[in-house]
């Protein structure tokens, strides 16, 4: 339920989760950021990693693969196994919990919204560890629904921003989370709302690639330690140094968004060097001996942004609207 959470303090970044070692329990959002940004293990766009195979979700296999170790859920030391399953139901859990608290009830039936990837075999894992999560929290067998159409529902129905103009249309939905870039497009009914199917049905063109607002952060930084003159911040790569520090990208995360804000009324085309956002960077947050002044501009934000739309998500786009264009013949409208 999209911006359910946007004046709640608790949840203001729910997808970071974190182990709060005075409480003894897990922790997400604003919390969590606070413990990761001191230092405390914390796993983002952990969302990906329920779909892996039953073996490591469930904590059977203890590999790490493709050198991350946030797969293996580096919260608590003494989780042995089923780490994945442990994890997952503590964010489930307490993302419920306070949902239904502001609700006031418990609704009758969960939707809940699974990303845009058509691939079989990932969907069926996902949405079966979602299940048997769900059942272990006593909440009942869910309704799924692809976020591409989540998305359409709110700007349909809160925001108001999907016309009626007494035709149908074919809506593009370019998702940008923080792990992944859902694009697809949707139709509607004469009346603005879901057709074909609705929710059931798959979106048209529907493309999923994980390049998103985590690449934006790590571009930052690579800009932002750039510029820096102490040669031991030269001695290895800065995405080499994000991986063993990754709540760094925290710290820069919150930097753009503070940057985004500001450049809110702005225009892409004028010279933004003077908007600059500056965090002091202490020893052992992304070296271990070295403290500096880390500075970014809106010309940054601008720079990370053009090279991801050229490198990655424009052509996400075009191979949406490629499909959607020639799907039984019938020519994408523009609007």
């Amino acid at each position: 339920m999209p911006g359910i959470f946007t004046e709640s303090p608790e949840l203001g970044v729910p997808t970071i989760l974190s182990y709060d070692p005075t409480a003894r329990t897990y922790v997400v959002g604003n919390k969590a950021l606070e413990l990761a940004l001191a230092g405390r293990p914390a796993v983002q766009e952990f969302k990906s990693f329920i779909a892996e195979s039953d073996q490591y979700f469930e904590g059977k296999a203890t590999a790490i693969r493709g050198g991350k170790p946030e797969r293996r859920w580096a919260i608590r030391p003494e989780l042995a196994g089923g780490a994945g399953w442990v994890s997952t139901r503590a964010v489930v859990g307490q993302f419920f919990d306070l949902l239904f608290k502001q609700m006031g009830k418990v609704p009758e039936q969960l939707v809940i919204g699974v990303p845009a990837n058509l691939n079989e075999e990932w969907q069926r894992i996902y949405r079966s560890h979602i299940s048997s999560v769900l059942a272990e929290l006593g909440l009942g067998r869910p309704i799924f629904f692809y976020e591409p159409f989540a998305v359409f529902q709110y700007y349909r129905h809160k925001e108001k921003l999907i016309p009626q103009i007494g035709q149908s249309l074919r809506v593009l939905i370019f998702d940008l989370g923080g792990g992944t870039l859902d694009c697809c497009v949707i139709e509607t009914t004469k009346e603005g709302n879901l057709s074909r199917g609705g929710g059931t049905n798959v979106p048209i063109g529907a493309q999923s690639v994980q390049v998103a607002g985590k690449d934006v952060d790590k571009k930052l930084l690579q800009l932002g330690v750039g510029r820096q003159r102490d040669p031991r911040l030269r001695q290895e790569s800065v995405l080499g140094r994000a991986q063993s520090k990754p709540y760094i990208l925290l710290a820069v995360e919150q930097m753009k968004i503070e940057l985004a804000n500001a450049l809110a009324d702005a225009s892409w085309e004028a010279d933004h060097s003077d908007v600059t956002v500056t965090r002091h960077i202490a020893a052992g947050m992304y070296h271990p001996e070295v403290s500096f002044d880390l500075t970014l501009t809106g010309e940054d934000l601008k720079s990370a942004i053009k090279g991801l739309w050229w490198g990655s998500w424009g052509e996400t786009v075009l191979r949406t609207i490629k499909e959607a264009k020639f799907r039984k013949g019938v020519p994408l409208q523009r609007k």
